[in-house]
Protein backbone atom coordinates (compact mmCIF):
# COMPACT_ATOMS: atom_id res chain seq x y z
CA UNK A 1 0.00 0.00 0.00
CA UNK A 2 0.97 3.61 -0.81
CA UNK A 3 0.54 6.74 1.03
CA UNK A 4 1.21 10.09 -0.16
CA UNK A 5 2.13 11.91 3.05
CA UNK A 6 2.34 15.77 4.01
CA UNK A 7 5.40 17.08 5.76
CA UNK A 8 7.66 14.30 6.86
CA UNK A 9 8.11 15.58 10.33
CA UNK A 10 4.55 15.50 11.33
CA UNK A 11 3.89 12.71 9.44
CA UNK A 12 6.80 10.35 11.52
CA UNK A 13 5.42 11.96 14.73
CA UNK A 14 1.85 11.24 13.93
CA UNK A 15 3.08 7.44 12.52
CA UNK A 16 1.08 8.33 9.57
CA UNK A 17 3.94 7.28 7.40
CA UNK A 18 7.06 6.01 7.28
CA UNK A 19 9.86 8.09 7.88
CA UNK A 20 12.58 6.01 6.67
CA UNK A 21 11.90 3.94 3.52
CA UNK A 22 10.32 7.47 1.69
CA UNK A 23 10.62 7.53 -1.62
CA UNK A 24 10.93 11.35 -2.72
CA UNK A 25 8.79 12.36 -5.96
CA UNK A 26 10.85 12.81 -8.52
CA UNK A 27 10.58 15.80 -11.33
CA UNK A 28 9.94 14.54 -14.32
CA UNK A 29 12.85 14.20 -17.20
CA UNK A 30 11.27 17.26 -19.98
CA UNK A 31 12.50 17.08 -22.98
CA UNK A 32 12.36 20.07 -26.13
CA UNK A 33 13.26 18.06 -28.89
CA UNK A 34 13.69 21.78 -31.08
CA UNK A 35 16.54 22.37 -32.97
CA UNK A 36 19.48 23.64 -30.46
CA UNK A 37 19.06 27.22 -31.42
CA UNK A 38 15.59 27.36 -30.93
CA UNK A 39 16.25 25.16 -27.81
CA UNK A 40 18.47 28.22 -26.76
CA UNK A 41 16.50 31.05 -27.74
CA UNK A 42 13.71 30.12 -25.16
CA UNK A 43 13.01 26.67 -23.44
CA UNK A 44 10.92 25.39 -20.63
CA UNK A 45 13.40 25.68 -17.38
CA UNK A 46 15.21 22.58 -15.94
CA UNK A 47 13.88 21.01 -19.60
CA UNK A 48 16.66 19.17 -21.71
CA UNK A 49 17.36 19.63 -25.66
CA UNK A 50 17.52 16.67 -27.50
CA UNK A 51 16.36 17.72 -31.15
CA UNK A 52 14.21 15.41 -32.94
CA UNK A 53 16.64 14.07 -35.47
CA UNK A 54 18.98 12.96 -32.43
CA UNK A 55 16.55 11.30 -30.33
CA UNK A 56 16.95 7.77 -30.80
CA UNK A 57 20.55 8.16 -30.62
CA UNK A 58 20.13 9.36 -27.26
CA UNK A 59 17.88 7.16 -26.22
CA UNK A 60 20.40 5.35 -23.76
CA UNK A 61 20.85 8.18 -21.67
CA UNK A 62 17.73 8.43 -20.71
CA UNK A 63 15.69 6.30 -18.06
CA UNK A 64 13.16 4.23 -19.33
CA UNK A 65 11.45 3.96 -15.93
CA UNK A 66 11.52 8.01 -15.32
CA UNK A 67 8.09 10.27 -16.05
CA UNK A 68 9.01 11.56 -19.25
CA UNK A 69 7.47 14.87 -21.07
CA UNK A 70 8.54 15.59 -24.41
CA UNK A 71 7.47 19.27 -26.32
CA UNK A 72 8.31 21.00 -29.42
CA UNK A 73 7.03 24.40 -30.53
CA UNK A 74 3.08 24.81 -30.38
CA UNK A 75 0.50 22.79 -31.36
CA UNK A 76 0.89 23.19 -34.66
CA UNK A 77 4.25 21.00 -34.67
CA UNK A 78 3.89 17.41 -34.81
CA UNK A 79 7.18 16.15 -33.45
CA UNK A 80 6.56 15.92 -29.75
CA UNK A 81 3.58 13.01 -30.71
CA UNK A 82 6.23 11.45 -33.22
CA UNK A 83 8.77 11.60 -30.61
CA UNK A 84 6.29 10.02 -28.15
CA UNK A 85 5.79 7.20 -30.32
CA UNK A 86 9.17 6.10 -30.72
CA UNK A 87 10.08 6.31 -27.19
CA UNK A 88 6.74 4.16 -26.39
CA UNK A 89 7.93 1.57 -29.14
CA UNK A 90 11.54 1.91 -27.12
CA UNK A 91 10.41 0.77 -24.08
CA UNK A 92 9.69 3.83 -22.45
CA UNK A 93 6.80 3.16 -19.24
CA UNK A 94 5.98 6.66 -18.90
CA UNK A 95 5.57 8.99 -21.88
CA UNK A 96 3.81 12.03 -22.43
CA UNK A 97 3.34 14.65 -25.12
CA UNK A 98 3.14 18.40 -24.08
CA UNK A 99 1.09 19.49 -27.30
CA UNK A 100 0.46 22.79 -26.48
CA UNK A 101 4.69 23.09 -26.40
CA UNK A 102 7.37 26.45 -25.79
CA UNK A 103 3.96 29.04 -26.98
CA UNK A 104 1.96 28.34 -24.69
CA UNK A 105 4.10 27.96 -21.58
CA UNK A 106 5.37 31.09 -22.80
CA UNK A 107 2.60 32.60 -22.81
CA UNK A 108 1.30 31.56 -19.68
CA UNK A 109 4.27 33.49 -18.47
CA UNK A 110 5.70 30.30 -16.37
CA UNK A 111 9.29 29.77 -15.92
CA UNK A 112 11.65 30.14 -19.26
CA UNK A 113 15.37 30.03 -20.17
CA UNK A 114 16.64 32.43 -23.02
CA UNK A 115 15.61 35.50 -24.34
CA UNK A 116 12.37 34.09 -26.32
CA UNK A 117 12.12 36.14 -29.33
CA UNK A 118 10.77 33.67 -31.99
CA UNK A 119 7.76 34.35 -33.73
CA UNK A 120 6.54 30.48 -33.29
CA UNK A 121 5.79 31.46 -29.61
CA UNK A 122 2.89 34.09 -30.52
CA UNK A 123 0.66 30.96 -31.97
CA UNK A 124 -1.00 28.57 -29.48
CA UNK A 125 -4.56 28.06 -31.34
CA UNK A 126 -5.40 24.02 -30.57
CA UNK A 127 -6.19 22.43 -34.20
CA UNK A 128 -9.85 21.45 -34.43
CA UNK A 129 -10.42 18.13 -35.33
CA UNK A 130 -7.08 16.41 -34.60
CA UNK A 131 -7.10 13.17 -32.18
CA UNK A 132 -4.09 11.91 -30.41
CA UNK A 133 -5.82 8.84 -29.06
CA UNK A 134 -2.12 6.37 -29.39
CA UNK A 135 -0.49 9.41 -27.51
CA UNK A 136 -0.67 10.53 -23.94
CA UNK A 137 -1.11 14.31 -23.88
CA UNK A 138 -0.34 16.49 -20.54
CA UNK A 139 -1.83 19.78 -20.34
CA UNK A 140 0.11 23.05 -19.52
CA UNK A 141 -1.10 23.03 -15.99
CA UNK A 142 -0.61 19.24 -15.32
CA UNK A 143 2.74 19.81 -16.33
CA UNK A 144 3.30 22.47 -13.94
CA UNK A 145 2.01 21.10 -10.98
CA UNK A 146 4.39 18.00 -11.59
CA UNK A 147 7.07 20.15 -11.78
CA UNK A 148 6.17 22.23 -9.08
CA UNK A 149 5.65 19.31 -6.88
CA UNK A 150 9.04 18.18 -7.63
CA UNK A 151 10.35 20.49 -6.66
CA UNK A 152 8.96 20.61 -3.20
CA UNK A 153 9.61 16.95 -2.89
CA UNK A 154 11.49 17.66 0.58
CA UNK A 155 7.83 17.89 2.13
CA UNK A 156 5.78 15.00 0.13
CA UNK A 157 6.73 11.28 0.00
CA UNK A 158 5.98 7.98 -0.87
CA UNK A 159 5.60 5.32 1.21
CA UNK A 160 5.29 1.76 0.95
CA UNK A 161 4.09 -0.29 3.71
Amino acid sequence: MKRLCGVVGISFLLGSCCWFGCKHMQEPVVINILDQELYNDCHIAGSINIPFEQLELSLDRLDKQAETVVYCSNYQCTASAHAVRILKEKGFSHVSAYEAGMAEWYQQKLPVVGACKESYLTVVSKPTGESLADVPVITTQELKQKIDAAKTHGHHCTCEY
